[in-house]
């Protein structure tokens, strides 16, 4: 991963732990994680660092108040949150357990967004902020 990947706030697995991204330094290719810098340029001297995303799964979802709208037989699954609160639709699709497709349609300050690269749960994160939606992930 890159610095220029990331956001504030976004979660990551830092050496195999889950932990939220407080800053970045994108010069020197570094973020604080935990209260602890940790580099992501792998020819650095402390290259042992382990910065890596952490995949978007259902039991995610499920946490996040994702609910399943439509199973396609075991091979597709269409999942929508965030809930009775949410006034736009969110739609991840799975094929065969692996997200493949996500799509936020327009109650969100007007905005549409759809994406085939939603395999992380940054990357879901960055979405939800383009859209204009203020919501915390839990792992």
């Amino acid at each position: 991963m890159k610095a220029n990947e990331l956001m504030i706030g976004d979660w990551v697995l830092v050496n195999g732990n889950p932990m939220q991204i407080q800053a970045i330094d994108d010069i020197d290719g570094e973020i604080m994680a935990g209260d602890e810098l940790y580099c992501l340029i792998e020819d650095r001297v402390h290259s042992e660092d382990k910065v890596e995303p952490i995949p978007l799964t259902v039991e995610i979802l499920e946490k996040n108040v994702f609910e399943v709208q439509d199973q396609g037989g075991g091979r597709k699954d269409v999942w929508r949150g965030f809930g009775p609160d949410c006034e736009g639709d969110i739609e991840i699709e799975f094929n065969n357990g692996v997200p493949t497709h996500l799509k936020i349609d327009g109650a969100f300050k007007g905005e549409y967004y759809t994406s085939t690269n939603i395999k992380s749960v940054h990357k879901l994160q960055h979405a939800l902020k383009l859209c204009g939606i203020d919501k915390e992930i839990v792992l």
